[in-house]
């Protein structure tokens, strides 16, 4: 849509960050291949696209929140960035020097959401999940919203939430389909199976 995104991955550097997007736009898994002239080539056609549109901020191990909502704010009003991604709440808390990890959440999640509001932005918030009782999330155990790790706030002042499940011990036709879930839905309260996705490992895209 020719909006600028800014991208704060608190588990990867932005140098793979843009590897996996310009991965996307050139269908070709670029932080597996060889540099080769063609790899070299889809990387300088993705930049054409993407160079000046995406913002992928140094947030490695970043678990300071207030560093993190000022960080979002200047993408938000400096930048004009008006899709946000944070990847992933919960490697913020676990770094903080707190004794109740879902009071840290409750805070963090109302300041994103005055952010998302006063700044006007859509911003997708990723969450990992509490172990459930018996099977695991990797083999595919169905997601709720009780699984969400931390704070029930994640999903209070969330307008949409989507649990994501794939079982990655099936058997190699199954193993990289990933299947989508509504749990929450402001909007209109349609919630349940909602599609699925499946990863080319070709393409590197899913």
């Amino acid at each position: 849509a020719g909006e600028r995104v800014a991208y704060l991955g608190l588990e990867e550097g932005p140098f793979t960050t843009a590897r996996g997007i310009f991965s996307a736009h050139a269908d070709i898994p670029l932080i597996q291949a060889e540099d080769s002239p063609k790899v070299q080539a889809a990387i300088e056609e993705a930049y054409k696209d993407w160079g000046d549109r995406l913002y992928a901020f140094d947030s490695f191990g970043c678990s300071d929140p207030e560093e993190i909502l000022s960080t979002i704010h200047t993408a938000a009003v400096g930048l004009d960035c008006k899709t946000v991604f944070l990847d992933h709440i919960s490697m913020i808390v676990s770094g903080m020097d707190s004794d109740n990890e879902r009071r840290s959440i409750d805070k963090l999640m109302h300041e994103l959401r005055l952010l998302v509001e006063t700044g006007e932005i859509l911003l997708f918030n990723v969450s990992h999940l509490k172990r459930p009782m018996g099977k695991g999330h990797e083999e595919g155990a169905q997601v709720s919203l009780s699984h969400l790790r931390g704070s029930g706030a994640i999903a209070q002042l969330s307008d949409l939430v989507i649990g994501l499940e794939r079982d990655g011990q099936a058997e190699e036709h199954d193993r990289h389909c990933l299947n989508m879930r509504v749990l929450k839905n402001r909007y209109n309260g349609s919630t349940g199976p909602c599609g699925s996705l499946r990863f080319n490992r070709t393409t590197g895209r899913l």
